[in-house]
């Protein structure tokens, strides 16, 4: 008898990656601001998750990134667990360093 087989599962994951805003198109130049990844600056749901905290950009100036993962049902890389906590952390220090302050809507 052979032994039971892990369940896969094939996950889709979104993410958005570095901002793409001309910040300087107004005068025909082209300057971005550096920022290398979206972290939403609200609560999911809400209009400030469509706002990146480090840059202030809408989400839509960020490169969007479509990946597909095969990955066994239950289990959970402790890698991708650190990965993002150190992103989040990044995009904090970005923010307190530049100041910066959301549109309120």
């Amino acid at each position: 008898m052979n032994p039971p087989q892990p369940m896969k599962e094939k996950v889709v994951t979104t993410s958005y990656e570095e901002c793409r805003k001309n910040h300087a198109a107004s005068i025909g130049k082209y300057a971005v601001d550096g920022c290398c990844e979206f972290m939403p600056a609200g609560e999911e749901g809400s209009a400030a998750a469509l706002r990146c905290a480090a840059c202030c950009c809408h989400r839509n100036f960020h490169k969007k990134v479509v990946r597909q993962v095969t990955s066994t049902i239950g289990l959970v890389q402790e890698s991708q667990l650190m990965s993002n906590k150190v992103t989040q952390i990044n995009a904090i220090n970005i923010r307190l360093k530049w100041g910066c302050e959301l549109a309120r809507g």
